[in-house]
């Protein structure tokens, strides 16, 4: 199903089967790639927020732990020079291109020049972003084959050579018991003879 998201907040609601609970590992992909997974259980909320067409993207476990990456709007309406770029005033946009005279092919051409300045902008702020994304998704790999491993280390300890460094122990410690109180024997049998 397919929802049109327009300045405001909507609810999304998925049902399945015929009870009609909550889908268990259904992922909801969304227009821009992203991708948010169900997992197993009943309900879960998910709180994406855009401000300033920007996305906030939690990338660690611990609060404070994301990054935000800003989405330019490239609409033709926006692409060429604005208001904020020419020094007279005067919007020239890619929507607004007029070939039909010399002039204006020449004013399109420094347009398009500028838009495609724009695109190359944000196009390369979107690489370096998936970059990073790309960069923290291999360190938590990194981490989770680390803690695999040595959670297998710990499973994976040699039960018999364990258990007889265990019983090596345990008659050394007898042993010693049994000698000390031979030792302590000694002296009392002394004093009886003497006594």
């Amino acid at each position: 199903q397919s929802v049109a998201f327009q300045n405001g907040d909507k609810n999304i609601q998925f049902r399945s089967g015929t009870g009609g609970g909550f889908p268990s590992g259904e992922t909801v992909t969304l227009d821009f790639d992203a991708t948010i997974n169900l997992g197993t259980g009943t309900s879960r909320t998910f709180v994406i927020s855009a401000v300033n067409q920007s996305l906030n993207f939690q990338i660690g476990a611990n609060a404070g732990q994301n990054v935000r990456v800003a989405f330019g709007d490239l609409s033709a309406n926006n692409l060429g020079f604005t208001d904020e770029t020419q020094p007279n005033g005067n919007t020239r946009v890619v929507s607004q291109i007029n070939i039909t005279s010399v002039t204006g092919a020449n004013e399109a051409i420094a347009i398009v020049d500028e838009a495609i300045r724009q695109v190359n902008t944000q196009r390369s702020a979107l690489g370096a972003f998936t970059n990073r994304l790309e960069a923290t998704i291999n360190n938590l790999g990194v981490a989770a084959e680390n803690l695999t491993a040595s959670e297998s280390r710990i499973r994976d300890a040699d039960i018999a050579f364990e258990t007889t460094r265990f019983t090596r122990n345990q008659i050394l410690i007898q042993s010693g018991i049994s000698i000390l109180g031979q030792a302590n024997l000694l002296p009392q049998n002394v004093l009886s003879l003497l006594g």
